[in-house]
């Protein structure tokens, strides 16, 4: 996989998952960042609550990244009461056409349940 390695935020968090990766299934997916986003500052909760929102697209998608590259290019995203904690998780679907569309639509969560939504449109192409 030339250029394809492990990118660097990926590195800075502890990530599980639940089902098989990569699969097309909605997938549930649990991340705690061990870095702060901005060197000095406390990362708050709602900031890890985005951060794996960002990531939906990737906790459901079944596309291979060594033979197709995507981009999330825009995120929404709605909550209902404040995150809590350092772990977020985030159960996310991936749907995507022939055009170079996709669509990621996602739940997320703290360890006190549910806290709100997210939507993501991705741009996709062949490597």
């Amino acid at each position: 996989m030339l250029g394809i390695g492990v990118p660097a935020f990926l590195r800075g968090v502890e990530f599980r998952s639940t089902g098989e990766y990569r699969d097309g299934a909605p997938g549930l997916v649990w991340l705690r960042m061990h870095n702060e986003m901005v060197a000095g500052c406390e990362t708050s909760a709602f900031v890890r609550l985005a951060t794996v929102a960002d990531m939906a697209s990737m906790a459901a998608q079944y596309l291979q990244p060594d033979e197709w590259m995507t981009v999330n290019a825009d995120l929404t995203v709605t909550t209902f009461r404040d995150p809590v904690g350092d772990w977020m998780g985030v159960r996310a679907l991936h749907k995507n056409d022939g055009d170079g569309i996709g669509l990621s639509e996602a739940v997320l969560y703290d360890l006190d349940g549910r806290v709100g939504r997210a939507t993501a449109s991705i741009l996709i192409e062949p490597r």
